[in-house]
């Protein structure tokens, strides 16, 4: 499958004149998914129900909260 777009492979870092190239000191890690399960609810790569521990933005005071 062919693409229509650049990579960010193909584009060099600001300030270098070279797109980057992997490194082996770089390492690599495992790729997980999550699914859904019979309740709509997510599961881990384990079949585990995933809780979300995200707060409604509704339910934040933004002013005492976290003050610039």
């Amino acid at each position: 499958m062919r693409t229509s777009y650049r990579r960010w492979t193909e584009f060099p870092y600001p300030g270098e004149s070279l797109p980057p190239k992997g490194s082996p000191e770089a390492g690599n890690w495992p790729m997980f998914f999550i699914s859904r399960g019979r309740d709509n609810d997510f599961l881990d790569p384990f079949h585990q129900r995933i809780i979300w521990r995200i707060k409604n933005p509704l339910d934040i005071d933004w002013e005492t909260s976290y003050p610039l």
